[in-house]
């Protein structure tokens, strides 16, 4: 028998339902939060193909075993745990040998067992390789990536921060907490486009600009004066905004840009 404080284990099932596989497809072994113990730890995974949680928790005792709690049950176990967590309770798991039973011991209460049919589970994915798989792939830079973004919300109760890193444009991308009690993964969408390609309008959009007598500067060019000197853009403006221009190797003489137009202009963008 597993016993485990009742807010660790409904943290556990926040974190992981909401990648449970949607029943109404009808795929049972994953419409549904896996619970397994192993070498001292209590796990709850849950996948629909698209994304995976596991999250998992230390434990004394158990042993070794494996239950399912089918999603139509969950949101039930769920309430209970979340009344035994209010209460700061332990509570008791005993996860099934062969007979499908999977028992939940509150104090207090009667205990809550949940019955299923053990070969309807027996085609759920094996987590452990598909994780470790990508949790040892070397991370790359990725030029450009795309994801689902209805799944975000779906981890929202990982944790409050999580890494995240990605192997290859096309691979899953790793989500890990800080802690060690949370590791996920979500498929991306193709993303076929170059970087610069899918950004050209944004990019067109946000070019740093200032406007001094009805002319526009571009920020991220390099600007000579009547004297030939280039003036390029520091990175910093005035009290009133203006954008303070520098020679490089004096930049300790910055010039407001509507000043440096005034006396040194006009001004010749170098690279057109």
């Amino acid at each position: 028998m597993i016993s485990i404080l009742a807010k660790d284990l409904h943290l556990m099932f926040k974190q992981v339902a909401p990648h449970m596989d949607d029943p109404e497809n009808g795929l049972p072994f994953i419409s549904s939060i896996r619970l397994e113990s192993r070498d001292g730890w209590l796990y709850a995974v849950a996948t629909d193909r698209f994304t995976v949680g596991a999250a998992r928790r230390p434990i004394t005792d158990g042993g070794n075993g494996t239950g399912h709690i089918p999603a139509y049950l969950v949101p039930a176990v769920e309430a209970v745990l979340g009344a035994a967590a209010d209460h700061g309770d332990k509570v008791s798991l005993t996860l099934p040998t062969d007979d499908g039973q999977l028992v939940l011991t509150v104090p207090g209460q009667e205990k809550l067992a949940v019955e299923y049919e053990p070969a309807d589970y027996k085609g759920f994915p094996n987590w452990r390789k598909i994780l470790h798989d990508a949790l040892t792939a070397e991370p790359c830079t990725i030029p450009i990536a795309g994801l689902t973004t209805s799944f975000l919300a779906r981890w929202q109760h990982a944790a409050e921060k999580l890494a995240f890193w990605q192997s290859a444009p096309n691979k899953p991308l790793v989500f890990l907490d800080h802690d060690g009690y949370f590791a996920g993964m979500q498929m991306p969408t193709r993303a076929d486009d170059k970087r610069e390609d899918a950004a050209h309008g944004w990019i067109d959009a946000t070019v740093p600009t200032a406007t001094v007598d009805g002319s526009t500067y571009d920020l991220d060019k390099t600007w000579s004066d009547k004297h030939g000197d280039p003036w390029t853009y520091s990175g910093k403006d005035t009290p009133d905004g203006m954008p303070l221009m520098v020679i490089d190797g004096i930049e300790d003489d910055p010039h407001p840009l509507d000043r440096l137009v005034w006396t040194y202009g006009p001004l010749y963008a170098r690279d057109l």
